[in-house]
């Protein structure tokens, strides 16, 4: 569900909106889009694009958007924009029984494979740390294709020798997609805390690439 909304303002044309906003900016807040446009005989307009966090799980995404142009009376018109998706909370269960292993990589390419597998299997303790950080992740809402990715960590669950349950993360768009028996969730993987639990279990000198890729996917977190 995508809910818009937005104001119209004027203000004197000496107020600089641009360097307001980025001097006001609230904490987690990023400029993340800026430029101009034009069109015939209309005056070029200014944007300026803020992802914002968010810490409800039902909100995916918030944006506000800021556009500014001269009006014909000497003053300057401002439109604010403000977008939210907002969709169900999704109950992802991970199973606590049986074997679970990690698999995370050494090399990862947006072009190729990723090579250098290191596999770990996790304690009962750090089963219930996983569970626990994948438990609190957001439905990914589709939140976007892109034409190149690298698969970061697979996660697999085995009972009586067969695979139960199972999730791989990607870095682009940033997915936990999840393959049970019951169902086939997608999560949003861009969150620090899941990746810096997952990192935590793998010796120092493996993975190397899933914990430095996973680094620039948490930048982009939303939640957690």
């Amino acid at each position: 569900m995508v809910r818009a909304v937005h104001r119209e303002y004027l203000l004197p044309m000496p107020v600089d909106v641009a360097q307001y906003v980025r001097t006001h900016l609230p904490r987690g807040e990023k400029i993340y889009e800026t430029g101009t446009g034009s069109s015939p005989n209309a005056s070029y307009v200014d944007y300026l694009g803020l992802s914002s966090t968010c810490a409800s799980r039902h909100i995916t995404y918030y944006g506000v958007f800021y556009s500014s142009t001269q009006a014909r009376d000497g003053q300057q018109e401002l439109r604010v924009d403000v977008e939210v998706m907002w969709l169900p909370i999704l109950h992802v269960e991970m199973p606590t029984t049986g074997i679970v292993t990690l698999t995370g990589y050494g090399q990862t390419s947006l072009s190729n494979a990723s090579s250098d597998p290191s596999t770990i299997v996790l304690n009962h303790h750090e089963v219930l740390a996983l569970r626990d950080r994948i438990r609190a992740l957001k439905d990914s809402g589709g939140n976007g294709v892109c034409a190149e990715d690298s698969l970061l960590l697979k996660i697999s669950i085995t009972q009586k020798s067969k695979v139960v349950w199972s999730a791989i993360a990607d870095e682009c768009p940033g997915a936990l997609s999840i393959t049970s028996s019951t169902s086939s969730p997608v999560l949003d993987d861009r969150n620090c805390s899941l990746w810096n639990v997952v990192n935590s279990f793998f010796p120092k000198d493996q993975a190397v690439a899933t914990k430095t890729d996973s680094r620039q996917v948490c930048a982009y977190s939303q939640y957690g």
